[in-house]
């Protein structure tokens, strides 16, 4: 009955939007002479779109000539023109605009607010959402059984990134559940579409919840550039073997190790393939019949057949069971490819027939109500929460908005929404400092530096630039963004270890009286007071070290200060300027200030993604392959400061391969171990060559010199990781 009673409402839904549709059509027709001195504002077409734009719907800027080949909806987006993919669910993507079939009484509140009210029908399926009931996995009208397929490796199941709390999962989250369990269930593979920088970490988080939901081992690997066929199936290594009829007698041979989605077609896992746009077009076809028939051709000589074909071979006698062959992919292998459309953003296109294999979804940034919740569940001030999160809304939309071209020259750089929290622990923490400042820091392209043009461009740097002011102008955020901090309002005063942890301190300074009344920071902690303090991580050497032959001036000071707030933050740093201005001497005296031991990792314009994590190297009594650690995994596993010196030698797209290390401190690596966030580790018997801690005190500072070329490209991406 349920059944029938949805797909009428899905009818209905159709023939309601069909017949908007002839109504506008006929609102289209009706032109105004030329000799009407009417205003185009006053043209029926244009007042019934500011109509829609009035109740919270925008129509798709992309046309749609046929109901039947596309699906015809108004995207739920608040004053922003957006593109749409034709394999949206029609359940998300269609509000409903009139009287739900099911009540006749019921009617949906329309408000301006983006994601603020939720439909008839979202409320019935999505307000009943359960995790884990008995083993089994329920988001509306769509269920999972967990039972059936246990974990093996439960130590690669992701852990905290999915809200612990029902309160924190909103509609749209859940939405996009719903949506990748429907898939999942029909054993169809997935692809979350949506804007660089920020959106790439909102779809990464958003695959390893699923994962986690379902409680489904993940294998994750990283695109770029750089990638080879190797990467994708199998990688050569030489190691000794026992020669028959010999005793105590080996011999070097050639062994082939698999890699991630081999691992993950054959352990039944999540195959999560990030940054899609990133690699060559010649190499994903390689995994083409992998993810079309489950069929691959290894290079050791076995043959993966899909699970169907298999036990169709087995029954018909061709083979016997014990050959090796012929290998079952497992029935719960899937693969979720995360990608950046391009154009309009920058990057590769996807290859027509690789794009056929998945079934794509649009996965919009984080609204500003879920940019709020997420502040204030960090503890932010409300004040501060609620304006943030409208100037992360208001940068979105002027990102999102396309209408000078599809080219990425001249497009607004998309603000990185993740670096939010610790604006707002820096502007809670520091009353006086500049809010227009601490943003610019989380967004360079607002300087009004010339300079930084060599790495962003004229034109986008421009319209960034434009955009930021616009958006602080509109919402009440004062202050100035300058080249150059030449002043601060607090400086470092001391330094002292805490007692409970060796590897926590507490940074106090000092501050100068100002005659100015609390209201004048937005109600924000008292500015009168005594300076404040914050903790920090540091390391195991003295602290509070200071090098007789640096000397301090205002402008060095300042830098130490802005530092230290971000370092407080949980941020990692990067450091932009010509070369010769001290960034290496300010980095190695910043370490010394808080007892860290550095690890200095030189790059050159030649190195890979996997040389950045670790590189190939040969035993020399066995003469066996190993790979080993980089300085920066060194560096993660120790709790030590790695400085990346050289970035702008580096490709964009190599550069983005740490993006998870950066931001949620957790990557894979190309022996097939992982490093985690050490509170994320499974309380769980884990193998220690599988799954290292990253120490809590870990920190990067990358140092980036302005060149007269512009090798150097500062991308979303990079910008949302520093």
């Amino acid at each position: 009955y349920l059944t029938f009673i949805s797909r009428l409402s899905h009818v209905y839904l159709t023939f309601r939007l069909l017949l908007s549709h002839v109504c506008e059509q006929r609102f289209s027709n009706e032109r105004h002479p030329p000799s009407s001195k009417t205003s185009s504002r006053f043209h029926p077409r244009i007042q019934q779109r500011n109509m829609l734009i009035r109740s919270g719907f925008r129509r798709s800027r992309r046309a749609m000539p046929r109901l039947s080949a596309y699906r015809y909806s108004y995207m739920y987006r608040s004053q922003v023109s957006c593109w749409k993919h034709p394999e949206a669910s029609l359940l998300v993507s269609i509000p409903v605009l009139g009287p739900s079939p099911l009540a006749s009484n019921t009617s949906p509140v329309i408000t301006s607010t983006s994601h603020s009210s939720v439909s008839w029908y979202s409320t019935r399926y999505f307000s009943s959402a359960t995790f884990c009931n008995n083993n089994k996995v329920r988001i509306g009208h769509v269920e999972l059984d967990l039972s059936k397929n246990p974990a093996q490796d439960p130590y690669l199941i992701p852990k905290s990134y999915l809200p612990s709390d029902p309160s924190q999962r909103s509609p749209t989250l859940l939405r996009h559940l719903q949506w990748m369990l429907s898939k999942d269930a029909l054993g169809q593979d997935m692809m979350l579409v949506g804007s660089p920088g920020s959106g790439s970490l909102h779809r990464r988080n958003l695959a390893l919840m699923y994962a986690e939901m379902t409680q489904r081992e993940v294998e994750v690997l990283t695109l770029s550039s750089d990638v080879t066929e190797s990467d994708l199936k199998q990688r050569k290594e030489l190691a000794h073997k026992p020669i028959r009829n010999v005793v105590a007698a080996t011999a070097a041979a050639v062994e082939f190790a698999d890699q991630a989605p081999v691992r993950a077609a054959l352990g039944g896992r999540i195959l999560i393939l990030d940054g899609l746009e990133k690699a060559e077009r010649n190499v994903l076809p390689t995994i083409n019949n992998l993810l079309e028939n489950r069929e691959i051709n290894l290079e050791d000589g076995r043959l993966l057949v899909s699970p169907k074909r298999y036990n169709e071979l087995l029954s018909s006698r061709s083979f016997d069971a014990d050959n090796t062959f012929l290998v079952p992919t497992h029935p719960n292998f899937r693969v979720v490819a995360l990608a950046t459309p391009a154009p309009p953003y920058p990057g590769r296109g996807i290859d027509p027939p690789l794009r056929s294999r998945f079934q794509i979804r649009r996965v919009d940034n984080p609204s500003a109500e879920e940019i709020y919740s997420d502040l204030i569940n960090s503890g932010a001030n409300v004040d501060i929460a609620s304006q943030l999160s409208a100037f992360a809304a208001a940068m979105d939309s002027a990102a999102s908005d396309f209408s000078s071209g599809p080219s990425s020259s001249g497009r607004t750089l998309v603000f990185p929404s993740n670096a939010l929290v610790s604006a707002a622990h820096t502007l809670d923490n520091f009353p006086r400092e500049d809010c227009r400042s601490v943003l610019a820091r989380l967004y360079p392209a607002a300087l009004p530096d010339e300079r930084f043009e060599r790495v962003f461009g004229p034109s986008s740097k421009e319209s960034s630039r434009k955009s930021f002011d616009r958006a602080c102008d509109e919402l009440g955020i004062i202050g100035k963004v300058v080249d150059k901090e030449c002043s601060h309002m607090y400086e470092i005063d001391t330094i002292e270890r805490s007692a409970s942890d060796p590897f926590v301190a507490t940074v106090s300074f000092s501050a100068a009286p100002l005659e100015v009344p609390s209201s004048f920071f937005g109600g924000r902690n008292d500015p009168n007071s005594s300076g404040p303090s914050v903790k920090v991580s540091c390391g195991s050497n003295e602290l509070h070290r200071r090098s007789p032959s640096f000397v301090r001036t205002q402008g060095t000071s300042s830098v130490f200060t802005s530092m230290m707030q971000e370092h407080a933050a949980g941020r990692d740093i990067l450091l932009i300027s010509p070369r010769g201005e001290g960034k290496s001497t300010i980095t190695a005296e910043f370490a010394s200030l808080l007892g860290y031991d550095t690890a200095l990792f030189n790059l050159y314009r030649e190195m890979s993604g996997r040389d950045l994590l670790q590189r190939r190297a040969t035993d020399p009594t066995t003469g066996e392959t190993r790979w080993e650690d980089s300085a920066l995994v060194k560096a993660a596993c120790h709790g030590d400061l790695c400085i990346l010196d050289g970035v702008e030698r580096l490709a964009s797209d190599t550069v983005t391969t740490l993006h998870s290390l950066m931001t949620e401190r957790e990557i894979s690596l190309p022996d097939g171990s992982k490093l985690v966030r050490a509170d994320r580790m499974r309380t769980s018997i884990v193998p220690s060559s599988l799954i290292r801690p990253v120490h809590p005190s870990f920190r990067v500072i990358a140092l980036a010199s302005l060149t007269k070329d512009r090798s150097f490209l500062l991308s979303d991406d990079v910008m949302s990781a520093f």
